[in-house]
């Protein structure tokens, strides 16, 4: 089940995500790491904007941290499972399908605060969710 929560700014959305993930600086994950060791769970938020790639009514990403001060240079751990690769055309999931790259695929990376656009919601209010 998916536990909604809603925060009334960035700052606060921050400190929940420092909460749920207990990632507050990029040198508490290494290069390679496995979620658990470094990160103890995630939050999904919803998107309008991955640096270049724009989502008007939304896109789901999966926050695994924090770095940086909360009013600026923030970067967050984003982990976007729809990243579209140019010039492919296939969009499916399926087990009769042969494993390869597909259209889409998933990317884990640091992103700036000035590279991501957080849906903000009634009241300009920001929501995360946590599998329960």
């Amino acid at each position: 089940m998916l536990k909604k929560r809603t925060h009334r700014d960035i700052v606060q959305m921050g400190a929940a995500i420092i909460e749920q993930t207990g990632v507050q600086s990029a040198s508490q994950v290494p290069a390679e790491f496995l979620l658990g060791a470094a990160v103890k769970d995630v939050l999904l938020v919803s998107v309008t904007r991955v640096r270049n790639d724009h989502y008007p009514e939304g896109h789901f990403v999966t926050l695994m941290g924090v770095d940086g001060p909360p009013t600026s240079s923030r970067r967050y751990l984003v982990l976007n499972s729809g990243v579209k690769i140019k010039d492919k055309w296939r969009n499916t999931c399926s087990e009769d399908v042969p494993d390869e790259p597909g259209q889409y695929t998933g990317q884990l990376s640091w992103i700036s605060s000035e590279d991501i656009q957080f849906k903000s919601w009634e009241n300009g209010a920001y929501m995360t969710w946590r599998l329960e």
